[in-house]
């Protein structure tokens, strides 16, 4: 599974599905590297079960919640994914694979929360992105985006004015 992953090319691991879906004893990287690449292979109720029991405070903790998340926008569960990207949100930031989790968190919650037009809780999602990340440039061209929006659904011309000039 980290070969396939590595290699981006998941069509070999096919014909392991099965036992990659009932394997129990499995390092968290492992574990990981299994959840990931049965996610790729759309096997996403399996790939939760498994990211799922991946252990609180390994190093592969956060990555893995990040891809359950993901696994609900995938299937469409955006409460779901919303609740598990602000569970990662709140992990202690005390490595850096966590803190460019929650990056990438940050800037996931920012776009389902665009997508479901809630463009106030967008815009703190997106500002909360670190300025030294590597997500800061798009954060804040996603973020003007969401600004358009916002004054686009303004009817009030005074308040359509304020919203372009802030």
């Amino acid at each position: 599974a980290r070969i396939a992953k590595k290699q981006r090319n998941w069509q070999p691991l096919i014909p392991f599905v099965p036992s990659l879906k009932t394997i129990d004893s499995i390092s968290p990287g492992g574990r990981y590297a299994v959840g990931y690449a049965l996610f790729q292979l759309g096997e996403l109720d399996s790939a939760i079960q498994i990211l799922d029991a991946t252990i609180e405070g390994s190093d592969w903790y956060a990555q893995a919640r990040y891809t359950i998340a993901i696994t609900h926008v995938r299937e469409k569960r955006l409460p779901s994914a919303l609740d598990e990207l602000d569970h990662i949100l709140n992990l202690s930031p005390n490595t850096t694979v966590i803190t460019e989790v929650q990056q990438w968190a940050h800037l996931s919650k920012a776009r389902i929360l665009f997508e479901l037009d809630d463009l106030t809780a967008a815009t703190e999602s997106y500002q909360a992105i670190n300025r030294e990340s590597v997500h800061f440039a798009e954060s804040v061209y996603e973020l003007a985006q969401t600004q358009v929006r916002y004054a686009q659904g303004l009817t009030n011309p005074g308040d359509k004015r304020k919203a372009y000039t802030r």
